[in-house]
């Protein structure tokens, strides 16, 4: 984690009689915090976030959960008043390094908008290439191909299909901050749950947005479960659709049903478009056709959805607090999120 953020966000809080402590080695993304004017004083956990991806309600749902008697704020080095305004209406107090922040505790209401972003040292300005449009390609396979953590590099390029000289730029950055450690017999992940949700926030701001996608209509999710079984189009499932195929994840039964499928594979979908009868418009479930930026596992190749991290992604960036409610169903019970949580 960044120390100067954490340097920043203290300084910040300790003019607005918030009392902090230092980040801890075990925890660098975090601060504890007390507001001492509250009555009683409120306990804070900062999570620092050098990341100006938004915080997904998920994410936050996740922090309260681990959190107990304490409140979450969350920290970033630029917080903008519209960003500002989605937080206060999930409920979550923040912070950010020129001083915009919210909290609300027992005789404490602050409300700070307007400043302007604080200017980076010199070498705080390059951003991290790990959460760059292709270092998200390289960490979503370390985070969901755990073998790769002892691969070569030339074998994680190929599996996140980027070139070899950004898997090694991407992995020395996260060696340099701190999110992977070298060790004698392979790499191994600091704090993978952490770094599951900062790939999940940037996911959607700066992958997703560039792969080809499209929207058609035709086949319901039902159906393209049943195609996908028969037809094994080298497609997989992901969003509110997935679910359908999680029978054996022990994901409990929210009673919503999926009314749009959301399918990746490789453009331009042409045998997706005729198994589904797809059509630009017309009746029919939306189906939305959207670009693979992975390579998977030969075990994986017939599997009927994507990595349950992406699953998780999807559902958690839906406008829909119920497809969210099944994302944090979906972390709880998924086995293979297991090693991440």
């Amino acid at each position: 984690m960044d120390g100067t953020l954490a340097t920043r966000i203290s300084d910040q809080l300790q003019a607005l009689g918030v009392r902090t402590t230092s980040p801890t080695e075990g925890n660098p993304s975090t601060l504890t915090a007390t507001a001492t004017g509250a009555q009683p004083p409120a306990q804070l956990v900062v999570e620092l976030r050098s990341q100006n991806s938004p915080v997904l309600p998920a994410q936050v749902a996740r922090w309260r959960a681990d959190a107990v008697d304490r409140q979450i704020m969350v920290a970033q080095w630029h917080i903008t008043p519209a960003r500002g305004a989605q937080y206060r209406a999930m409920g979550l107090p923040y912070i950010d390094a020129a001083g915009n922040c919210s909290l609300e505790a027992p005789g404490v209401h602050l409300l700070v908008e307007g400043r302007q972003p604080v200017h980076r040292a010199a070498g705080e300005a390059r951003p991290s290439r790990a959460f760059g449009r292709s270092g998200l390609k390289v960490l979503f396979v370390l985070l969901t191909q755990r073998p790769l953590l002892a691969a070569p590099l030339r074998q994680i390029s190929h599996q996140a299909q980027v070139s070899l000289g950004t898997a090694q730029a991407v992995l020395s950055d996260l060696v340099e901050e701190g999110h992977v450690r070298d060790r004698p017999d392979g790499r191994q992940l600091t704090d993978p749950s952490r770094l599951s949700e900062q790939w999940v926030a940037a996911y959607h701001q700066r992958l997703a947005p560039t792969l080809a996608s499209e929207t058609w209509y035709g086949a319901g999710p039902d159906r393209w479960l049943a195609l996908l079984k028969e037809h094994d189009p080298e497609a997989a499932l992901s969003g509110e659709a997935a679910l359908a195929a999680f029978s054996t994840h022990g994901v409990p039964d929210l009673d919503i049903r999926p009314v749009s499928t959301l399918l990746y594979g490789d453009p331009p979908w042409h045998q997706l478009k005729v198994l589904g009868q797809l059509r630009r418009h017309g009746s029919g479930s939306p189906v939305t056709l959207r670009e693979r930026f992975w390579r998977t596992d030969t075990a994986d190749d017939h599997r009927l959805t994507v990595p349950d991290l992406l699953v998780y992604a999807d559902l958690a960036a839906s406008p829909d607090d119920r497809w969210q409610r099944a994302a944090g169903a979906l972390w709880e019970a998924s086995d293979d999120l297991r090693h991440l949580r």
